[in-house]
């Protein structure tokens, strides 16, 4: 992990983070980064797409806004994003390994089919965005807005939302392993919130009764 993180540090890496992040924003090819990837965790090895996805992991980027941009098929693991914008932007089927999005803003972004294992959004709003089919591992979410945000189909396992308001969301047929912080929420907002045929489940997929109720 510490080698392509310290990549972007290099004069070599900072030059290359400002060819990545132009790409990005216009929608042009990126020139290839050489990184060493390694499979780093069992989210790596069981990820079929892993050798597929262009490989940014680490990749630390502030003060950028994203405007009508495709970030698909990218490989954001362990990387960082401050004070970011990201506006109608599709990040379908991206990997959120440990991913940080700080004082970030999502308006009318897909995250549809997005992997991400203890990403973590702090100090964000999220409105009138896609998770539709994503499967998040302990993601953790704090201080945050997430409104009018589709969840439909999702995957969930012990996801944490400390002090964020989420509202007017839709968990249709997905499928939680829920923790104690995300009940608690869940149950404050329930009214605006759309959770028919979702599934309540144990991490380990069993069925648990609707804590809900």
């Amino acid at each position: 992990m510490n080698d392509f993180l310290e990549y972007w540090k290099t004069s070599l890496g900072v030059k290359k983070k400002e060819e990545v992040v132009s790409a990005l924003k216009s929608d042009s090819p990126v020139v290839e980064v050489f990184i060493d990837s390694v499979k780093l965790g069992n989210y790596d090895f069981e990820d079929k797409y892993f050798d597929e996805l262009l490989d940014i992991r680490g990749i630390d980027i502030q003060n950028e806004n994203f405007d009508s941009c495709d970030l698909s098929y990218i490989n954001f693991s362990y990387a960082t994003f401050v004070n970011c914008t990201f506006r109608k932007v599709n990040i379908f089927c991206s990997r959120l390994h440990k991913t940080n999005f700080i004082d970030c803003k999502f308006g009318s972004c897909s995250f549809d089919g997005v992997y991400g294992y203890e990403a973590n959004f702090s100090r964000c709003k999220i409105k009138k965005s896609s998770f539709n089919s994503c499967y998040f591992v302990r993601i953790k979410v704090d201080n945050s807005r997430i409104l009018e945000a589709d969840f439909s189909s999702a995957r969930l396992v012990s996801p944490v939302l400390l002090e964020s308001i989420i509202n007017t969301c839709d968990f249709s047929w997905a499928r939680i392993a829920p923790t104690e912080s995300f009940v608690t929420s869940i149950k404050k907002y329930k009214e605006t919130i759309n959770l028919s045929n979702l599934q309540w489940l144990e991490p380990n997929g069993m069925p648990i009764e609707n804590p809900i109720i």
